[in-house]
């Protein structure tokens, strides 16, 4: 799990670039299947593993 603020930016095709430090790490957790989403309580954005979140939307149902 990651915290704390990082400040990115979007590029003109709508890409969202994770920070260097943590790419190895989001590479490994995530064997580059991800969804990045909008926390729903909080203002901020969230990255989940796409098993994760395939868990979260049948929870939901």
């Amino acid at each position: 799990m990651f915290r704390g603020i990082h400040l990115l930016s979007i590029d003109s095709k709508g890409r969202v670039k994770i920070p260097v430090r943590h790419q190895h790490q989001v590479a490994k957790i995530c064997s580059g299947e991800m969804v990045l989403s909008i926390h729903p309580d909080d203002p901020c954005l969230v990255l989940y593993p796409l098993p994760n979140w395939q868990q979260l939307e049948r929870e939901d149902c």
